[in-house]
């Protein structure tokens, strides 16, 4: 069951719908690590417990300081997750690893295009990819580099979310 304080949080921003699939998603597949990229009052509460629940590492990537909202969510699940305050492509740049699964929220429109662009190279066999506003007028791009990367929409209402396994 989610913690009272993780539905206080929750959906402020996002439809419940999105928040409770990126949690099914992270329980049913069990990575060790969950890379977000993008951090939301919404969204990372429910991956920050999902995460806790498999026992996954969560690392939460902003340009903005989000460090306290971190703070509040490990506090009040008993979470570990890092907070890494860095534009998000840099870190994807960087990273060296091969990614297990990873949440694309951050940014405008093109942001996300080039992220999704950057990630899925780097995502290991079985690996997932999450990309959120897929389906609105105004993000046609992410939509359409997430199909042709072989991607699916699997939320095709309000903000929409898409899915790339590799």
């Amino acid at each position: 069951m989610l913690p009272e304080y993780i539905q206080q949080l929750s959906y402020k921003n996002t439809e419940a719908e999105v928040c409770e699939k990126l949690s099914e998603l992270v329980q049913t597949n069990k990575p060790k690590r969950v890379i977000e990229l993008g951090t939301g009052v919404d969204t990372t509460p429910w991956l920050s417990w999902a995460a806790t629940q498999v026992g996954a590492q969560m690392v939460s990537v902003d340009i903005a300081n989000r460090q306290k909202l971190i703070e509040d969510i490990n506090a009040a699940i008993g979470s570990a997750v890092t907070f890494v305050r860095r534009d998000a492509m840099c870190f994807i740049s960087d990273l060296d690893e091969p990614i297990e699964f990873v949440f694309v929220d951050a940014g405008m429109t093109q942001d996300r295009v080039d992220l999704i662009s950057m990630c899925t190279p780097k995502l290991m066999p079985g690996g997932i990819l999450i990309a959120h506003d897929v389906v609105t007028e105004g993000h046609a791009p992410i939509r359409a580099v997430l199909l042709e990367l072989g991607g699916e929409i699997i939320i095709d209402h309000h903000w929409g979310l898409g899915m790339i396994v590799t």
